[in-house]
């Protein structure tokens, strides 16, 4: 028999089964569309994503749309060796449910932290992105963040810019 030893994995296989039921129980709107979300899996059986559908008797009719309250995230001077964290806000409009499925960042030291949940049309939100100066070069600097969605359009992306302040030298 084998035995059962706590991991990435497993957490993840966990918190991936949690979202599927409270997407699967809250996924029913007025208009009788759902949110489907099916699991894509490795040849192991661990789940990669979860991979998200839509059904609704006219899919054109229910279609939502995430709206950000900036396309540029400006984080202004950064002192090296330092943390800065700042709020990305977003509303939903359209007609449809807005389902968050990935937030990816163009380089590690960005970290978006975004909430995978259903939002409705009227729903407001805001999620994390935390910069890392460590290891960052003295200068002006761009990063990308990308916002996969299931509504339209499928992909946004958040640019974060600022300048990396040189390290202070102590004599």
């Amino acid at each position: 028999m084998k035995k059962f030893k706590p991991g990435v994995r497993n957490w993840a296989f966990i918190y991936f089964c949690i979202l599927a039921l409270s997407i699967g129980l809250s996924a029913c709107n007025s208009n009788g569309s759902a949110v489907k979300v099916k699991p894509n899996r490795n040849e192991w059986g661990s789940v990669l994503e979860m991979n998200a559908t839509l059904s609704a008797p006219n899919k054109a009719d229910l279609v939502g749309q995430i709206l950000f309250d900036t396309d540029t995230l400006k984080l202004g001077n950064v002192p090296a060796r330092s943390y800065i964290t700042k709020e990305v806000g977003f509303s939903i409009a359209g007609e449809g449910p807005v389902v968050i499925l990935s937030c990816q960042s163009s380089c590690g030291c960005t970290a978006p932290k975004c909430p995978k949940l259903i939002y409705h049309p009227g729903d407001k939100g805001s999620f994390p992105v935390k910069f890392r100066s460590t290891n960052q070069a003295p200068g002006p600097f761009e990063k990308v963040v990308k916002v996969k969605i299931l509504g339209t359009p499928n992909k946004k992306q958040i640019v974060v810019t600022g300048v990396v302040l040189p390290e202070e030298k102590t004599e």
